[in-house]
């Protein structure tokens, strides 16, 4: 995903990147070693996810039920400081698990059951380096060759269709807006030019299919 728009996809079915934009099927043509990097790093992700939560259902003596393993592994930059800061924490079961400190190049048990998982993998020395690379020039260097190919699409500004609902005279009227971008929005209600917070409940903003919100 790229500021909250999916870019690339893939599942254990097709086992393969699919872009889900066109600037990303355009990058993709332009450089085909980036697809093949993708598949790669999708099989390799599945693999290591299987073998993780196998080794994790041992850690919490789990023998039953469903269960689940999440990563979230990314950076950001600031286009204003060019600062750059990157992320990679895992999650089990809805709960934070363990998250990599860039600082001190040092994994965080958040949770009693990964002191395990952060031996493991403080112990392999190759691996802390990848994920080092990975966020300080990988992840960075990817993203900006993203903001490149989709920046018309990314950086564009649409204006919301406004609409207001009412079931019947007596019940409470709601205000939706769709097909905005950026999904950074703001909505209130007004009355005689002040604004009416008391009795307001504000919704979610969620994503359209067409990249809107």
């Amino acid at each position: 995903m790229v500021d909250g728009v999916g870019v690339l996809y893939c599942d254990n079915n097709t086992q393969r990147a699919e872009p889900r934009q066109r600037w990303m099927t355009k990058l993709m043509e332009d450089d085909p070693a980036q697809i093949d990097w993708y598949n790669n790093e999708f099989r390799e992700s599945h693999s290591f996810f299987h073998n993780i939560t196998k080794d994790l259902t041992l850690n919490f003596n789990q023998t039953e039920g469903v269960h689940t393993m999440q990563w979230i592994f990314g950076c950001e930059c600031n286009d204003e400081t060019s600062e750059m800061t990157g992320v990679n924490k895992f999650g089990y079961d809805g709960e934070d698990f363990i998250i990599f400190d860039l600082n001190s190049k040092m994994w965080i048990a958040v949770r009693a059951e990964a002191a395990i998982t952060k031996h493991k993998w403080e112990s392999n020395r190759a691996g802390l380096s990848h994920t080092v690379d990975h966020l300080t020039q990988l992840c960075p260097e990817r993203l900006r060759r993203f903001l490149n190919y989709g920046r018309s699409f990314l950086m564009r500004k649409d204006v919301p269709s406004v609409s207001l609902l009412q079931k019947t005279p007596s019940s409470p009227v709601s205000c939706h807006a769709t097909g905005f971008y950026p999904d950074r929005a703001m909505m209130f209600w007004r009355k005689d030019g002040e604004e009416i917070h008391e009795g307001v409940e504000h919704g979610e903003i969620l994503p359209n299919h067409d990249g809107s919100f």
